[in-house]
């Protein structure tokens, strides 16, 4: 299992539009992905459904836990990473 802790950025949180982008990245993974509160470990989502994505109420600052597991787990994990630290504040 690989992990990586990073910060939302985007003045939003992850919202419709945030949350639609980010699970279209962790789809094309093969690896189960997941995202998590770092504040709260019993929140924690499959990264590929927007609906538990959304569940998770992610706000401008919070940190979370992104990880994965599988043949391509790292991968999937840095590409969701970039995905958070990437997404234009207005998004």
């Amino acid at each position: 299992m690989h992990t990586r802790k990073t910060r939302i950025v985007n003045r939003l949180g992850i919202h419709g539009r945030a949350a639609n982008r980010f699970t279209h990245v962790a789809s094309q993974f093969k690896s189960h992905v997941f995202v998590e509160r770092a504040d709260d470990a019993m929140k924690k989502a499959n990264a590929k459904s927007i609906v538990f994505v959304l569940a998770l109420c992610l706000n401008l600052g919070d940190e979370v836990i992104v990880s994965a597991e599988g043949e391509d787990e790292e991968a999937a994990v840095n590409a969701l990473v970039e995905c958070i630290e990437s997404m234009p504040p207005e998004e």
